[in-house]
């Protein structure tokens, strides 16, 4: 699933419901709007049988990337940067050792 939630805090209940009501394997958020304070934030929108994979990008308090997968999937950032023009977070999801998936999740700003 992909959600671009414009504020992760103001929206956590509804992370919270996606994940109890839907239970996906993978949750895509931009635009949560996440700085280093805002750890609380990320707290109460997930559960626990879930892992949460935040973009740490403190000079764009604006955007954020961050990945919420279940516990028994393996997902690494194998890159994690970004631009003005976009911000992008590359992964990779070991789900057994014949099944891995790397993708990039991708964001890009409206022009200034």
């Amino acid at each position: 699933m992909l959600f671009n939630v414009c504020s992760l805090g103001k929206y956590s209940t509804k992370i919270w419901d996606t994940l109890n009501n839907n239970a996906p394997d993978l949750l895509f958020l931009t635009k949560t709007w996440l700085n280093p304070a805002s750890k609380a934030d990320i707290a109460t929108a997930i559960r626990p049988t879930y892992k949460i994979i935040p973009q740490d990008q403190t000079h764009k308090p604006s955007g954020r990337l961050t990945i919420i997968h279940k516990n028994t999937i393996n997902c690494t950032i194998s890159t994690n940067s970004g631009t003005i023009l976009m911000e992008h977070l590359h992964f990779k999801i070991q789900a057994d050792n014949n099944t891995t998936l790397k993708g990039t999740l991708a964001y890009r700003p409206p022009a200034p």
